[in-house]
């Protein structure tokens, strides 16, 4: 108990006893409320010690073995009755405790022989009567020993009384045949009436509280010194009681248990007021948490909008070096679908032959294989119909259109670029490069990829230097990569890649590994195809999927 009292702080006691420590007040000649009852019983001590009458031999005897253990002696000292209860009043009360803890366990361990010894001298109390009575007074101690606790924070004498008090009353009844029933059965109810004082000592320090528990620790004192002059007396009250009147200890009981009825509605109270506390407590630290959510959001966004303007800048820096046109979203949107409606103007039926729908690629083996996938080149090439051989665009273009936008529209990430016959293989990389770092370089652009970015078009900034810095952003992505091509055969041939554009993007898939997947679609019937299309060169390890064609003349299919 004594590590409780220690743990709690000095201005906590304040809320106990708020008018100071008893001795600071006696000066001024004031009565402190909370404490005047347990005061009552602290000036009366000596004046009950002095009434007791002579205690026989085996009592002083118990008592100087008591005091004995509680210095840690070995052997007692030979002391006169005045002298034993003088010194009673310097011993704490978990020496008590203590002690009385050690009864119970050697009790027990003599019962086993009491059998054997009863007939040469053995001491009577080693009984079963007596041993259950000493486990109820080593609980009651417990359970009193709380409430001793609170008041020694206005006065330590308080926990000596009790301890004097208590244990003169244990040698009285450790020295009779057997504790009486209804004196044990007082004890009983006492202990399980006590609240446990040591959970309210730490969380519900209270004025009015003290003053209830001081009152409640009065009549515990008078308690255990009523049962003390009965079972040193001579049978009077023994007489009395069996005339119909109560014994005073038993009194005494009665009102102890009226106060701790109080005690335990200001308890009650008490924990409801914190339960309300700890509500209002959690509303409020739940406020605070929601509005340090509110700022870090709003910091997490300022940082994001920062990086994004940091980015942004880096972006068209890139795309001032590389020639790129700045186009907007919804410039981007009108450039497909003014192409869109080109297309169907010039391929729709019944004037024309029927197209080749999203649903026909979406039906071929070749297409399937691609959208598996983890990183594929298809490529849908084939002639107009005869008829058609004057018209500039490909059949074929429409499906390459339609997957863009509709990958545009279900927010996928998605590049395209539209060759014409003014396109480089350089543009077309550049471009794609641009829109791939406009959708997603907010998420992960970084120092390292800038300070990479500079290194590469400082050295060169050809097709090919594109194409690594590509390969690069490509690596980084957090989501999968679309790329449309329409008519990489009609870019203006340079030395990048003597095949065409199609061999570079074959080598981003290729190094890049998963992630990309890339469509183009050419147009077969001008001139020469060995020399004129644009093919994708393999490697002996090649995945079988790396690079699929899809053949589909319109004339052919117009018949089919």
């Amino acid at each position: 108990m004594d590590n409780v009292v220690a743990s709690l702080s000095p201005s906590g006691w304040k809320k106990w006893f708020p008018n100071g420590q008893e001795r600071q007040c006696i000066l001024t000649s004031n009565l402190i409320g909370e404490l005047e009852e347990a005061r009552k019983v602290r000036n009366s001590h000596n004046d009950f010690l002095q009434f007791v009458s002579r205690l026989r031999k085996p009592v002083r005897s118990e008592l100087a073995d008591f005091i004995a253990a509680s210095k840690k002696e070995s052997t007692p000292r030979q002391s006169t009755q005045d002298d034993l209860l003088a010194t009673l009043n310097a011993v704490p009360l978990d020496g008590l405790e203590t002690y009385v803890a050690n009864s119970v366990r050697g009790v027990a361990d003599a019962s086993s022989e009491l059998l054997e010894k009863r007939d040469h001298g053995v001491r009577k109390f080693v009984s079963t009567p007596f041993q259950k009575f000493a486990k109820l007074f080593s609980d009651f101690l417990i359970a009193y020993g709380g409430l001793v606790d609170i008041l020694k924070n206005a006065d330590s004498q308080y926990g000596n009384i009790a301890s004097s008090t208590f244990s003169l009353l244990f040698a009285v009844i450790k020295n009779k045949i057997e504790a009486e029933e209804h004196l044990q059965k007082c004890f009983k109810n006492i202990t399980e009436a006590l609240p446990n004082l040591e959970i309210y000592n730490k969380i519900y320090p209270d004025r009015e509280l003290g003053r209830l528990l001081s009152d409640v620790y009065k009549n515990i004192i008078l308690f255990g010194r009523e049962a003390t002059t009965y079972l040193l007396g001579h049978g009077f009250e023994r007489v009395c009681h069996a005339l119909g009147r109560p014994y005073k200890f038993q009194s005494s009981e009665d009102t102890i248990r009226q106060r701790l009825t109080a005690v335990h509605h200001r308890c009650d109270a008490l924990l409801a007021d914190q339960v309300l506390s700890l509500q209002n407590l959690n509303e409020k630290i739940k406020n605070q948490n929601d509005e340090i959510a509110m700022k870090l959001e709003s910091v997490e966004k300022e940082n994001k909008d920062l990086k994004a303007l940091q980015v942004g800048s880096r972006i068209a820096h890139l795309r001032n070096t590389l020639r790129i046109q700045d186009l907007t979203h919804k410039e981007r949107e009108d450039e497909l679908q003014r192409y869109r409606f080109l297309l169907e103007n010039s391929f729709s039926p019944p004037a024309r032959p029927s197209p080749f729908r999203i649903s026909d690629l979406e039906s071929a083996e070749e297409y399937k294989r691609w959208n598996a996938a983890s990183a594929s080149v298809l490529v849908i090439r084939g002639g107009n119909h005869r008829r058609l051989t004057i018209e500039q665009n490909s059949w074929l273009s429409p499906v390459a259109i339609h997957l863009v936008q509709r990958a545009r529209e279900s927010q996928q990430m998605v590049a395209y670029f539209l060759c014409d016959s003014e396109s480089t293989h350089k543009g077309a990389l550049s471009s794609i490069l641009v829109q791939v770092l406009e959708k997603s370089a907010h998420q992960w652009w970084s120092k390292e990829d800038d300070d990479h970015v500079s290194a590469q078009l400082s050295r060169s900034s050809d097709a090919e230097a594109v194409l690594q810095i590509l390969i690069r952003v490509v690596h980084r992505l957090p989501e999968p990569l679309t790329i449309v091509v329409d008519r990489p055969e009609l870019c203006v041939r340079t030395d990048f890649i003597r095949q065409g554009i199609s061999s570079g993007l074959v080598r981003l898939a290729r190094e890049v590994g998963s992630g990309v997947r890339i469509l183009t679609v050419q147009r077969t019937e001008y001139g020469n195809p060995a020399e004129l299309l644009d093919y994708g060169r393999m490697e002996r390890d090649d995945p079988k999927d790396l690079y699929l064609v899809i053949e589909r003349n319109q004339e052919e299919w117009s018949l089919s």
